[in-house]
């Protein structure tokens, strides 16, 4: 079961180097080194892969997140074996004795660094689209598939007379009937 996880299956304690105290053979991919490195920071601990940005982000939500006994999501970046910078996805839990007291962590760890590469490509696509809208000479107004207004640029504004934000999830023929009206008018 573990070795069909994708990414790194991890218990280890609440401390702050994250002592390990098993690691999936996930390990291997995600950060380049072998379980046994990782276990009782043998050979590195865990958080000396994290980037030093992350290590007060990653303490507190943990520390919160016990707190109420809830579930840790978080997303961060890691140093692999090899030195090459990933993003990694976390979920974890504490575990807890009879009498309610923490035992250790355990979660999942998983690489998202081409989830990441691809957000950052789409916000890069978003801002030269949205230059590009605003840059036009003329009117532009785009729509969702229900032929609902999404955007529009500012010559679109004033021929309607709306904001984009006043526009936002009209009809599309709400313009028509605008230009409509203009083109009686003159």
């Amino acid at each position: 079961l573990m070795n069909n996880l994708p990414g790194m299956a991890y218990r280890c304690r609440n401390d702050p180097h994250w002592t390990m105290l098993f690691v999936s053979d996930g390990v291997k991919e995600l950060l380049g080194y072998e379980p046994e490195d990782l276990i009782g920071n043998s050979r590195v601990a865990y958080n000396d892969l994290i980037l030093p940005s992350y290590h007060t982000q990653i303490w507190n939500a943990w520390q919160e997140v016990l707190k109420d006994k809830r579930t840790l999501t978080l997303e961060y970046e890691v140093r692999t074996a090899s030195g090459e910078i990933k993003w990694v996805w976390e979920q974890g839990n504490g575990v807890y004795d009879e009498n309610g007291e923490l035992r250790f962590l355990e979660g999942l760890i998983m690489d998202i660094t081409e989830l990441k590469k691809t957000e950052a490509a789409l916000r890069r696509r978003e801002q030269d689209l949205e230059v590009t809208l605003q840059s036009i000479g003329d009117a532009v107004i785009t729509t969702d598939t229900h032929g609902r207004i999404t955007r529009m640029n500012p010559i679109a504004e004033r021929l309607t007379g709306w904001s984009s934000e006043e526009a936002q999830g009209r009809p599309l023929n709400d313009v028509f009937r605008i230009i409509s009206t203009i083109t009686r008018q003159v």
